[in-house]
């Protein structure tokens, strides 16, 4: 038999009989800390959960870790401590889907605090403690969420608006029900997730490797070898040559004074790729007349702040006229009866997953410039081979890009799915048997 059903709001649409709704401000209160990472005298040490360890809580849990140690004023530690059960809230983002996510802790948090960066929400309201982390990380509250942000650059949702959120509210022992099948369900599904983005980091891996095996020893296994004397490399075809970039490449130059061009590129994840010349974001510079000129067939590198190098994708092929910020080094060739730059964008490309830019930079920046690049040595093959391994590798990785593509849609519906089933039970739509 099925349940009876009340309609609490028009864009709502329909609850149980039995269930309730209620703003966050009757079922709790919320805290902003205050703590920042500065260090004063008569401080001391206490661990401090920042917005990150939120934002990347991939099952909005929290539990005792290795967090920040910072110091912070003795009176200040009480009333800022988190404790199990607590709600930790990201108040800002760059994007309005970021805001609100929530992560629950899930153990008392010995001697931890919270970030100015977020908000504490400790509940007043009897709550079943595994229901709490599905309570506002759904659609229902989300959605209310976006509705309620402001800003441009960054956007942001102050505590009134939390406090004026809704929240639906199941009788306790439903909670426990559905907190007992969203758990069991939303595993599954995150266990599929992660053994995608895993096989989706191998693939990676694969082409990664794919491209230095290719650039460096070239597409017949059978061909003899001899000893490169580069370190990275070991050994190379016989009938290979070596020679230093400045041989071929020279640094270009060609700023786009009284702009006489407009369409803007920019090297994002090892791709050279369009972006907006007209945004507000503040990004950009008042004038583009001192960025460079390119066009099809150059090679651009990003060689600043290699110190913080997460990932090295620092490479890009250029396949269309445009302008880029002269910050990056833009290398152009004039042999082009002798030089493949697409072949040699790659072999620098595995250059650079070799951490081979590393030790080059100064300052403390760790930059490099033109002068500390152009005597690395590269790898000549003939011309033809250079075309063929070049087609090989073109093919090859829009293969891999294909699998990886259908993988992160995949991915990609399988979350929308996890958010769609737990919308369905937290608003009563789905019955916990």
């Amino acid at each position: 038999m099925s349940r009876e059903i009340k309609t609490i709001l028009n864009w709502t649409g329909e609850i149980p009989e039995t269930w309730s709704v209620s703003k966050l401000k009757n079922i709790g209160k919320f805290k902003a800390s205050g703590i920042n990472k500065l260090r004063d005298k008569d401080e001391v040490d206490v661990k401090i959960v920042n917005y990150v360890d939120v934002f990347n809580s991939k099952t909005h849990q929290l539990y005792n870790n290795n967090y920040m140690l910072v110091t912070e004023k003795d009176e200040k530690i009480n009333e800022n401590l988190l404790f199990k059960g607590d709600l930790l809230f990201t108040p800002s983002s760059e994007t309005i889907e970021d805001i609100g996510i929530s992560a629950l802790v899930e153990e008392d948090l010995e001697n931890t605090s919270f970030s100015y960066h977020l908000l504490r929400f400790r509940f007043t309201h009897p709550i079943i403690h595994s229901y709490r982390k599905y309570l506002t990380n759904n659609h229902f509250v989300r959605n209310q969420f976006s509705r309620k942000t402001t800003g441009t650059i960054r956007k942001t949702l102050n505590r009134n608006d939390f406090n004026q959120t809704l929240v639906i509210l199941p009788p306790m022992n439903e909670q426990d029900r559905i907190a007992t099948v969203l758990d069991r369900k939303t595993t599954e599904i995150d266990n599929i997730v992660e053994k995608g983005k895993q096989s989706i980091e191998e693939l990676k891996a694969n082409t990664q490797s794919l491209i230095t095996e290719v650039v460096t020893k070239g597409l017949n296994p059978d061909a003899p070898m001899k000893d490169s004397g580069i370190e990275w490399i070991d050994k190379i075809p016989e009938h290979w040559h070596i020679n230093m970039i400045n041989n071929y490449f020279y640094e270009l130059k060609s700023k786009n004074k009284n702009m006489i061009e407009n369409n803007l590129l920019s090297l994002s994840y090892g791709n050279i790729i369009r972006r907006n010349i007209e945004t507000t974001n503040g990004l950009l510079p008042a004038s583009f007349e001192n960025y460079n000129i390119l066009k099809k067939g150059d090679i651009v590198l990003r060689m600043t702040d290699l110190q913080n190098d997460k990932k090295s994708l620092r490479t890009g092929y250029v396949t269309e006229r445009g302008i880029i910020t002269s910050a990056y080094i833009t290398l152009r060739t004039k042999h082009v009866n002798t030089i493949n730059s697409r072949y040699t964008q790659l072999y620098l490309h595995s250059f650079d997953i070799h951490k081979g830019f590393y030790g080059m930079g100064g300052g403390v920046r760790q930059s490099v410039n033109y002068n500390d690049l152009k005597k690395t040595p590269i790898l000549v093959p003939p011309i033809e081979e250079q075309t063929k391994i070049v087609k090989f590798l073109i093919e090859k990785n829009q293969q891999i890009d294909n699998v990886i593509s259908k993988k992160q849609q995949m991915i990609k519906e399988l979350e929308s799915y996890k958010q769609s089933l737990i919308y369905e039970y937290v608003t009563g739509k789905k019955e916990v048997k």
